[in-house]
């Protein structure tokens, strides 16, 4: 069977008919399990931990996301309940408080902002050309590094998407990946392979062909996603993703259910 956990409702309305499109979608994709992992910024209950400069509205009532999830789930639908996280440094307690609160079971971290800059975001995209693109990495690693600390989060998302519109460093990144593989490997959390960014203008796979070398090395669990934020997207690109897995040698990856991982066989889940 294959899953991909890594799924949004946010472009749609929080009810049963859309929600339901993605399951069909998952079908047509030979995807046999979908969690959706509602970015937590888009939540009421948390509006006081994200800084007034993100300019992020929260506009869904999480309790009212975890009952529509949590009812198709014993209604028997191949359901499961995740978050998606954004790391704010010096906000770990609030974001345990309101991890905390809720029966997940996965919790993805991941960073988007570097102080006010959403670096992925296409009304931001032009400050690229004012940035320092070394020291724009640099600084988008250290965040993904004590993210990863905090051990608040099951999977790091999208490892490398400070890549996404293709702006790379002069210098090699061997030493961030190196770190950031240990980081990971010391806390046994999981990356996520992410069919993403097929979908955005760096147009290759996160991580990198050298980073996710790495991450293999240091025997860090992954776990293969597409981030979708429309029907169509659940399962894309995952042909390509589990050959770049099997490539690089990774042989389990990651399933969740309540907090708790299970390693499936690679070959397995290709079936």
């Amino acid at each position: 069977m294959k899953w991909d956990y890594h799924v949004h409702l946010e472009r749609g309305p929080y009810n049963r008919d859309w929600m339901y499109r993605f399951l069909e979608a998952a079908q047509l994709a030979g995807i046999d399990e979908i969690g959706f992992s509602e970015h937590a910024y888009r939540f009421r209950q948390t509006e006081d931990i994200w800084p007034c400069n993100w300019n992020l509205k929260a506009e869904v009532d999480a309790d009212k996301y975890v009952m529509l999830v949590q009812e198709a789930k014993g209604n028997g639908s191949p359901i499961k309940l995740g978050v998606e996280v954004d790391f704010v440094p010096g906000k770990e307690e609030q974001l345990d408080r309101f991890i905390s609160q809720y029966p997940w079971d996965y919790v993805i971290g991941s960073v988007h902002f570097i102080d006010e800059w959403g670096f992925d975001r296409p009304d931001q995209a032009y400050l690229w050309d004012q940035r320092d693109i070394g020291e724009a990495y640099r600084h988008y690693f250290a965040l993904f590094t004590d993210a990863a600390k905090t051990k608040l989060f099951d999977i790091m998302a999208h490892p490398d998407v400070i890549k996404v519109y293709g702006y790379r460093p002069k210098d090699s990144l061997i030493d961030e990946y190196i770190r950031c593989a240990d980081i990971l490997r010391q806390t046994d959390t999981c990356f996520e392979i992410s069919t993403a960014g097929l979908r955005k203008p760096v147009g290759e796979l996160y991580p990198a062909p050298c980073f996710t070398q790495m991450l293999v090395e240091a025997d860090v669990t992954a776990i293969i996603n597409s981030d979708a934020h429309r029907p169509e997207d659940v399962g894309h690109g995952f042909d390509a993703a589990y050959a770049y897995a099997q490539k690089y040698g990774i042989t389990k990856l990651a399933r969740f259910s309540n907090r708790q991982r299970l390693l499936v066989d690679l070959d397995c889940s290709c079936q």
